[in-house]
């Protein structure tokens, strides 16, 4: 009977950290937005009517904390401009954009440009 005691003791132990709520981890990704945080909170009351595009727009904001993007620019050998916008979190799935789209990126050469 103690054995299972402790069993029993050992699983609750074991489980007690995935009691976490929801609520928490969107409070911690609102504190992270730093200066957006009012413009999240915007959205959110925005969609408080629809349950499910609530429900959307908190899976996003709860799991933005994980993702950064980057922007560069790169020349290629034959003249071209490529604009990379990029997910630190999909590093190998970045998009190519056309260059108005993306302003105040890095910029690098790769090869000679063409002039």
């Amino acid at each position: 009977m103690k054995r299972h005691i402790i069993y029993l003791f050992g699983v609750v132990l074991l489980l007690l950290p995935a009691c976490t709520t929801h609520v928490d981890s969107l409070e911690w990704a609102l504190r992270q937005a730093g200066k957006n945080r009012a413009e999240l909170e915007k959205t959110l009351q925005h969609y408080e009517s629809d349950s499910l595009k609530l429900a959307t727009a908190t899976f996003l904001i709860r799991n933005m904390p994980y993702h950064i993007g980057f922007c560069d620019t790169l020349f290629t050998p034959d003249g071209k401009t490529l604009h990379f916008l990029t997910d630190t979190f999909y590093v190998d799935k970045s998009g190519v954009m056309k260059g108005p789209d993306i302003k105040g990126c890095a910029t690098r050469t790769v090869g000679k440009k063409n002039g």
